[in-house]
């Protein structure tokens, strides 16, 4: 798959021009499927080497055999000999279509840097915000991250780096939930002020991983240090959040065939096979069990972080903090337990594991002995592909309902839309495969 460059001023377009010559921008450079996670800065820094412009990556998404990335200039349009900015774009039709559909969706209905005035509206926030309190903003803005959920920018000031994280409207928590649950669990990073709609937020720093990949014992301590938070956030729902509880999953479940199908049939106009139907009711029924069991173990709901891996744990003197709390919701606490040994169950032999799992329960002896914790925790085991793709299923419900249903090829809605439904199908079938 080749990477082409749609540099965008308004209506016009960076190209590379050689005489009557004209062609898209593009590094010739190969990429993969999982392109967009990562860093923009390697193409920032390619962009303003090769053109002479600084620039801010605005989004990306995959036509064809190419991936198109979308990106905004950050005040220099000075070109370097050889480019052009242009409206006119080569004859390439493949191309050309992509790109004029990245220029007719330069709005979106669900990523708010991406609405009018897009990146600019929430800089000029933050600029403004540091300036009033006492901060003198450098010329340094740096995006260091463009993901389908949020965009992360670096701003230098004169008392080190600040940083500003816009969320998309259809993330779980916005910005000023995340500050809340923060301030709650340990301030790190600390934020210094949220944007008036919500979905933007400064922060003092962001802190960095100090898990080690494979680390056994790190894993054994996080866990134990985080069931002891949940053990004592135990309760009534204080923080707001979606409740994905065992008792409000029950409610939902009877839903769940017609609400899956709905959601595959508008996006992929097809429906689910007859044997996979069966497959899922099989399923259901068995899920539907062990919720109901899980309902009558005196375990408590409470916060779970839902995003639990290593690459979210920062390992201070004396204690462990969990951040980046976007996808925190209210419900059974033993999901972050499930998904965390999910998510680094390649890494851990099945002894290591079990010794993990001892130690989270042995945090929840205040509620039962260690056989009934255990029964617990095999219960809840055989509803984690559930928790899954019922959050992942909602997601997707989420987006059509803001784009009012499958938004336009070519803008980052749809991108988002893709990325979320890929998800949903590939947990679908895992879910009735197993």
């Amino acid at each position: 798959m080749k990477l082409i460059y749609a540099v965008m001023d308004e209506d016009h377009y960076v190209v590379e021009s050689n005489g009557q010559e004209v062609r898209l921008l593009t590094s010739q450079t190969e990429v993969n499927t999982g392109y967009g996670f990562e860093s923009p800065e390697p193409d920032n820094q390619w962009i303003s080497g090769q053109c002479g412009i600084r620039v801010y990556r605005k989004y990306l998404y995959f036509s064809g055999d190419y991936c198109v990335a979308v990106f905004e200039p950050a005040g220099n349009t000075h070109l370097n000999h050889g480019f052009v900015w242009t409206d006119q774009l080569p004859g390439d039709s493949g191309i050309s279509a992509a790109l004029l559909l990245s220029k007719n969706g330069r709005q979106s209905k669900t990523a708010p840097w991406m609405r009018e005035h897009g990146i600019a509206q929430y800089l000029d926030w933050a600029k403004t915000v540091l300036t009033q309190m006492g901060y003198s903003v450098q010329e340094t803005i740096q995006q260091i991250k463009n993901a389908y959920i949020s965009s992360i920018f670096r701003i230098l000031t004169n008392a080190g780096f600040m940083y500003l994280k816009i969320t998309s409207s259809v993330y779980v928590n916005t910005a000023a939930k995340e500050k809340q649950l923060t301030d709650s669990m340990g301030g790190t990073p600390v934020f210094v002020a949220v944007s008036p709609d919500g979905y933007a937020a400064i922060t003092k720093e962001m802190p960095g991983h100090d898990c080690q990949a494979g680390d056994a014992g790190q894993y054994k301590s996080w866990l134990e240090s985080w069931g002891e938070k949940q053990a004592q956030t135990t309760g009534e729902n204080t923080y707001g959040l979606t409740d994905c509880s065992p008792q409000k999953l029950l409610t939902e479940i009877v839903d769940f065939e017609r609400q899956a199908n709905r959601i595959i049939f508008e996006v992929t106009n097809r429906s689910l096979s007859e044997a996979d139907r069966s497959l899922l009711s099989t399923k259901l029924a068995d899920v539907k069990t062990s919720l109901e069991r899980l309902c009558q173990y005196p375990i408590p709901n409470t916060l779970c972080h839902a995003d639990t891996r290593p690459g979210n744990v920062r390992i201070m003197e004396d204690m462990e903090i969990f951040y980046d709390w976007g996808m925190a919701f209210y419900g059974h606490p033993f999901y972050d337990a499930l998904h965390f040994l999910h998510v680094v169950r390649r890494q851990l032999s099945e002894k290591q594991k079990a010794e993990i799992i001892d130690a989270y329960l042995s945090k929840w002896e205040r509620y039962g002995d260690k056989q009934m914790l255990q029964d617990a925790y095999t219960q809840a085991e055989r509803c984690k592909e559930y928790f899954m793709l019922t959050a992942d299923c909602r997601w997707v419900a989420e987006i059509l309902d803001v784009c009012g249903g499958i938004p336009p090829k070519g803008t980052i809605d749809n991108w988002l839309l893709d990325k979320r439904y890929y998800y949903f199908d590939r947990v679908l079938h895992r879910f009735i495969s197993e």
